[in-house]
């Protein structure tokens, strides 16, 4: 049990950080959005293959409805765009606009600025991107 509980204190201090630094990012940007619309902003990677929007749903933790909100916001600033999902056109997914795609990378970079990971070594950064990469491909 013990175990389980030390897992549960990183989980938390872990999310803190991001939040936190979400939270930053979001108002040094002054881009107006909400800090749920960036990170669906920031999962939407126009480098990956695309993802059906219930996927980003069950990712972030929201229900497809409110999900489709926050999409339909992005889409309404020229952010995004639904377009159907290309395995099965039954679906949507959300692709980024020119000016998604900038300010998507314009937010990573904001992001990677305000994160102290100048306190670990160019060989921890590495390791701790292959554990979270790990961590989250198990969500």
């Amino acid at each position: 049990m013990r175990r389980n509980t030390k897992a549960g204190e990183r989980a938390v201090m872990l999310g803190a950080l991001v939040a936190s630094v979400a939270r930053d990012v979001i108002v040094e940007s002054e881009c107006g959005l909400t800090e749920s619309e960036v990170r669906l902003l920031w999962m939407v990677d126009p480098t990956a293959p695309p993802k059906i929007i219930g996927e980003y749903a069950e990712l972030m933790r929201f229900d497809r409805g409110s999900l489709s909100l926050i999409g339909g916001k992005l889409e309404r600033m020229g952010l995004a765009e639904r377009v159907p999902f290309p395995g099965d056109r039954r679906f949507r997914t959300l692709k980024l606009t020119t000016a998604g795609r900038r300010l998507r990378t314009r937010l990573i970079k904001s992001a990677a600025a305000l994160l102290p990971l100048e306190a670990l070594t160019a060989k921890e950064q590495e390791r701790l991107v292959t554990l979270l990469t790990k961590v989250l491909a198990a969500v």
